[in-house]
């Protein structure tokens, strides 16, 4: 569900939809509002070099068999909340290399050394499942995407750039 909220005349609006086009729109909508902060050149290539990867793997995936094993198509909302995932990460992390998987989700993963690994993958329900492999120690686990980044994603990303 896309929701929406504007601030107009010292009131504040949110609409809510679920449509392909509402999905556009947010889109607009949190580029206007990401606009200022990734212009800049330290901060906004990384971010638009992520995106344009998730791009690409959006569309080389996107019909059924796309690798040959019987690899189910990325879906359009899969992309859409792996973007609203990028959005979501703070400057501070270093952004994630991106891939497809063959059930259909998109993943991203950070990988520091052999033993120190931390991945993700995002589909279309905007559930976030995770791993990570920390020297001898390992975390998995499942969480949903709402308007931030869930608490565990981020304390594993911290322990990853320890």
């Amino acid at each position: 569900m896309t929701v929406f909220q504007l601030a107009r005349g010292g009131q504040s609006y949110t609409a809510r939809g679920e449509s392909e086009h509402a999905l556009v729109l947010e889109e607009r909508y949190r580029e206007a509002h990401l606009g200022h902060f990734l212009r800049s050149i330290s901060l906004g290539e990384p971010y638009w070099a992520a995106r344009s990867a998730l791009r690409e793997v959006s569309q080389e995936c996107s019909s059924d068999n796309w690798d040959g094993y019987g690899a189910r198509a990325v879906l359009p909302r899969a992309a859409y909340h792996a973007r609203r995932f990028l959005e979501m990460l703070s400057p501070g992390f270093p952004l994630p290399e991106v891939n497809a998987d063959p059930d259909g989700e998109i993943s991203f993963e950070w990988y520091d050394a052999p033993r120190r690994v931390f991945s993700i993958s995002i589909g279309s329900s905007s559930r976030v499942s995770y791993a990570g492999v920390f020297g001898r120690r390992s975390v998995h686990g499942t969480e949903y995407l709402g308007d931030e980044l869930p608490t565990a994603i981020v304390t594993n990303l911290n322990r990853l750039l320890r």
